[in-house]
């Protein structure tokens, strides 16, 4: 096995890899990069949980905040290129509480949720003019409804009771002996998947008509991934982190036929990861002390970028959306308060050169 280190100002311990792999441990230093608030929602308890990309001047963001009335609400932000705009869904569905939303270009956007009281799940898709059901979800599944999608045939919903993939026409199940947590599509015949099997982290790909697992690189048994993020060049990125006392963030890199490893400081997990444009990733990391930070990896290693907030306010961030064919990235959260009572504005940031 032939190993990497990366050099710099702070190297964490190496852990070898099983089956022939490198590893590189990444180093701590001051990050690239300047992050500044795009947008502030102030409805009450609001926050953005998920978010999609489909063109430089086209990019959704989906939401949820808090009613007296009852259950959360779904809201839905588009940028248009200068400013982001308010999105309504149909009057019967505005009650819906939000799970995820996806998508291929402005006239192909996808969003799931389910209904309180009777947890009936919910696909909606945009054909560019209005929204319209796509009917024949069972109802009894709800909470995290993830999604792919490749086309306005061609949707995936994974939740914790099974996987669902419609053609055009109706919903199939397919029933995994393995939960997914993270999912990312090149295309229709090339989607991957990051979940967990009995006792180990399970990479699975979907390709020529069924779903197959592929082999990770050993950690330890206290691994946990729960992201993934395919290109079209073959390249993965897998992050999450291992269990502790602390739990410590890591980002697999696999490209070539190698993988490479790039840990961090303790804390939390590593979140979610998009391109940067120039071969590298962002993820957002929970620090130790409860903030977020954005982590910055390239071949230089680990870079921890300190993201702006607000006096008497903390910074969350969820999820990433980079602007295709540049170098702009957006990240979706909350600004939350640490003291009672507790409440939160729900926050989108941004990075370009």
């Amino acid at each position: 096995m032939r190993l990497v280190i990366r050099s710099g100002a702070a190297v964490m311990a190496l852990v070898a890899l099983a089956g022939g792999t490198s590893i590189s441990e990444a180093a701590i230093s001051a990050g690239p990069g300047r992050w500044t608030i795009s947008y502030t929602n102030r409805l009450p308890m609001s926050s953005f949980l998920a978010a999609v990309a489909v063109s430089p001047r086209d990019i959704w963001a989906i939401g949820k905040f808090a009613t007296s009335a009852g259950p959360n609400r779904a809201i839905i932000r588009r940028w248009d290129g200068r400013a982001w705009r308010t999105v309504d869904l149909p009057r019967q569905y505005r009650g819906l509480v939000p799970s995820d939303i996806a998508g291929t270009s402005p006239d192909n956007i996808w969003v799931s949720g389910w209904v309180f009281g009777d947890f009936e799940s919910v696909a909606l898709r945009w054909n560019g003019h209005h929204w319209s059901r796509v009917t024949g979800l069972p109802k009894g599944i709800a909470g995290r409804l993830m999604m792919a999608v490749t086309g306005p045939k061609d949707a995936w919903i994974f939740d914790g009771s099974g996987n669902w993939h419609y053609n055009g026409r109706r919903w199939r199940r397919f029933n995994l002996p393995y939960s997914v947590f993270g999912v990312s599509a090149v295309s229709a015949n090339n989607i991957w998947a990051i979940g967990e099997g009995p006792n180990r982290p399970v990479l699975a790909r979907w390709h020529d008509g069924r779903w197959t697992t592929h082999r990770l690189p050993f950690i330890n048994r206290y691994a946990a991934l729960f992201n993934v993020l395919a290109l079209p060049d073959g390249e993965l990125w897998i992050t999450g982190g291992t269990l502790g006392t602390p739990e410590i963030p890591l980002a697999l890199h696999y490209q070539n036929g190698e993988w490479r490893r790039y840990q961090g400081p303790g804390g939390d997990f590593l979140g979610p990861a998009v391109p940067d444009g120039t071969g590298g990733i962002w993820a957002a990391h929970l620090t130790a002390d409860d903030l977020t930070t954005m982590v910055h990896i390239d071949a230089r290693g680990w870079h921890e970028v300190k993201l702006p907030g607000v006096r008497g306010k903390h910074t969350s961030v969820t999820t990433l959306a980079k602007a295709p064919r540049s170098r702009t990235v957006f990240a979706f959260g909350e600004l939350f308060w640490s003291s009672m009572p507790y409440q939160t504005d729900g926050l989108i940031l941004r990075t370009s050169p």
